[in-house]
């Protein structure tokens, strides 16, 4: 989770894709940019945790369709 939430975080920085661009240039103008956490994991090893959370991921980017994943 950490990994992931670090992706983000790199991404704004380097604004690497678009999403992260349009994130960069809203902290630029000191709009408050934050991630919250939709799930906890109830999976034990890493690998089974990592599939767990890209399920939930997928799921939650299907259900609430926000603006910045296309």
């Amino acid at each position: 989770m950490l990994r992931r939430l670090a992706q983000h975080w790199v991404g704004i920085r380097t604004e690497s894709e678009r999403k992260y661009r349009i994130l960069a240039e809203a902290k630029r103008h000191r709009h408050a940019v934050g991630f919250s956490v939709l799930h906890y994991a109830v999976e034990l090893t890493p690998l089974l945790i990592e599939e767990e959370l890209g399920e939930k991921e997928g799921e939650f980017i299907r259900e609430l369709k926000p603006v910045l994943n296309t």
